[in-house]
């Protein structure tokens, strides 16, 4: 004799989308492997738009809860962010939670951009 299921719903519940942004915070389950991509557009303290050099710099730092270092992506020349979660660097970040900071470098010049923005792995 076969088990029997008894519910008011015969529906299999399926997974949030991963990744995603939820709220302010980016949210994927545990050895997802994904690009994410930030689209930045930085303007000048009038309004204006600002031209990226070619060698103009974005640096998104992860860091655990306790501030350890624990992934670094790096972009040259593009206002398009592209952080690539490979099967190794998703395997860097065990369940729970990370915060991301981001910085914008050209030449002499280095701003904090995204500072301490969280990150949930389910």
């Amino acid at each position: 004799m076969g088990i029997v299921c008894r519910c008011e719903s015969n529906i299999v519940p399926v997974a949030n989308e991963s990744p995603r942004v939820c709220c302010g915070t980016i949210k994927w389950y545990m050895n997802d492997t994904f690009s994410f991509d930030f689209i930045i557009n930085l303007t000048d303290e009038d309004g204006n738009p600002i031209e990226l050099l070619d060698t103009d710099k974005f640096v998104v730092d992860f860091y655990n809860s306790v501030g350890d270092l624990i992934q670094s992506f790096e972009t040259v020349g593009s206002s398009t962010i592209t952080l690539n979660f490979t099967k190794e660097i998703s395997a860097k970040f065990k369940k729970g939670e990370y915060f991301y900071t981001t910085k914008y470098e050209s030449g002499s010049i280095a701003r904090t951009i995204m500072h301490n923005n969280m990150v949930v792995v389910e």
